[in-house]
């Protein structure tokens, strides 16, 4: 007996549904601040270098992130993309990564200066994502 195909994976609409999801979560943890969350792609088009997400809360806070929704890769390589993008675009932010994999929660991998950068430049305590 053969065994049975794998169903292949259209990683483009996975991508999408990816930066779809990241943005609904965002909404989620903090609506006021990500109230606006969207794909970039959805209204800039298909553009080199341009976030995979934008919203005036990532904004603020000087973040460009960069969605990934799969089982594997590598994570430096995904951060440097977000830093490369971001550069290219000639914006002076902290790239981060946000990155589900299936069943699994969202987590974000950033430089960890950068990050203690972000949360000590913050003057106001930050109820971002709480509990």
């Amino acid at each position: 007996m053969s065994k049975p195909k794998k169903k292949k994976i259209n990683s483009r609409a996975k991508g999408c549904r990816g930066e779809l999801e990241f943005c609904e979560f965002l909404k989620s943890v903090e609506p006021e601040f990500f109230a606006d969350a969207h794909r970039s792609q959805q209204h800039c088009g298909s553009k080199g270098g341009a976030a995979d997400i934008t919203c005036t809360g990532l904004d603020e806070l000087g973040l460009y992130p960069e969605v990934k929704r799969v089982e594997a890769g590598n994570p430096y390589n995904w951060l440097e993309q977000a830093r490369h993008d971001a550069a290219e675009q000639g914006r002076e932010s902290a790239g981060f990564v946000a990155h589900k994999r299936n069943g699994k929660d969202w987590m974000v991998v950033m430089d960890a200066k950068e990050f203690f950068t972000l949360i000590k430049d913050v003057s106001a305590p930050v109820t971002l994502f709480r509990a």
